[in-house]
C-alpha cells in the first residue's frame, strides 16, 4: 500500500502469521477493513496510523480523532468474557475475536469501561474486570 501521509513510499504489511510477526486483516461486508495492530514507521516520515473501518485513523498523542466508543452491547460482551477468568489480563486482539468486533473497537470500549471503574488496563491493550468495580 502507499503511505496516507503522501511522502510516496510504499509499505509492506505481511498478513502471514506463518511467516512470523503479522497484522491482522478484519473485513466486515457492512463496516470495510481494519487491521491491527497500527502501523507505525520508525523512519522516512515517521507516520503513525490505524487502518479501521475503511478509514485512517493518524495516531498523534491524543484520542480526539478517535470514535467515542458506546456500544452497550459491545461493553456488556466483553465484560462478562472478562468475568470467566476474572484474574488475568485479556489482550484485545484475544478479546475482539471473541466477542466478533475489531480489536480497535475492543480497546475503545474497555477505555470506556476503565473510566466507569470497571476494568483495570495494562499495557495499553491488555485487560482485566475489576474486581471491586460497581455492578
Amino acid at each position: 500500500m502507499k503511505c496516507p501521509d503522501g511522502c510516496g513510499e510504499t509499505l509492506t504489511v505481511n498478513l502471514d502469521h506463518r511467516s512470523g510477526k503479522a497484522w491482522r486483516l478484519r473485513r466486515h461486508a457492512a463496516q470495510g477493513l481494519s487491521l491491527y495492530p497500527s502501523i507505525w514507521r520508525h523512519d522516512g516520515c515517521r507516520s503513525h496510523f490505524i487502518i479501521w473501518r475503511n478509514a485512517i485513523l493518524w495516531c498523534d498523542g491524543d484520542d480526539e480523532g478517535y470514535p467515542s466508543w458506546s456500544d452497550q452491547s459491545l461493553a456488556a460482551a466483553i465484560l462478562r468474557e472478562l468475568g470467566e477468568s476474572p484474574d488475568r489480563f485479556h489482550e484485545a486482539e484475544e478479546l475482539g475475536e471473541r466477542v466478533d468486533a475489531s480489536p480497535w473497537e475492543v480497546v475503545w470500549a474497555c477505555r470506556r469501561l476503565r473510566i466507569e471503574g470497571k476494568v483495570d488496563v495494562a499495557r495499553h491493550t491488555w485487560f482485566r474486570i475489576r474486581a471491586d468495580r460497581d455492578e
